[in-house]
């Protein structure tokens, strides 16, 4: 599945979501936060290789951080997919600080985030192959409207 956006700069579209391969399922999530409540948002959208959608989820929650809220969907993506009994997937997201944390086994994460990194980690051996990517928040937008579409639905 491809969606195209016009470029800045010039009128030529630029491809932001790229299918993953054969056999593959890519999973994008993202976390959406309002500080003055500390309301939170969980989106998840799975989707198959030829991008057909295969499960999302657009959840409420509280947290105290923006942090808390990317990584709790992440969570909820991969519990997901191990409910799915997915066993090859690409993990997109764009909080540069969570991919970086899977991606790095040197990475020390925030002491916010630590707990529920470890039950991501805890759930990795259950599938054969997985892969962690940054992609930038136009590139994960499907996940981003899920996140706020909880916050910003409620009358809060």
């Amino acid at each position: 599945m491809s969606m195209v956006q016009p470029s800045q700069s010039t009128s030529r579209p630029i491809s932001l979501l790229v299918p993953p391969p054969v056999n593959v399922v890519k999973i994008n999530f993202d976390g959406a936060w309002k500080e003055s409540n500390h309301n939170s948002g969980l989106g998840v959208i799975i989707r198959s290789h030829m991008g057909v959608s295969i499960a999302g989820a657009s959840l409420f929650r509280s947290h105290n951080s923006a942090i808390e809220a990317e990584v709790e969907a992440l969570l909820c993506g991969v519990k997901m997919a191990v409910f799915l009994k997915l066993e090859h997937i690409v993990v997109e997201g764009d909080c540069q600080e969570v991919i970086k944390a899977l991606n790095e086994s040197l990475a020390s994460p925030c002491w916010r985030i630590s707990p529920i990194l470890k039950k991501v980690v805890h759930l990795v051996p259950l599938f054969r192959r997985i892969h962690w990517n940054w992609v930038p928040r136009e590139a994960n937008c499907l996940a981003n409207a899920a996140a706020k579409l909880t916050i910003q639905s409620l009358c809060f």
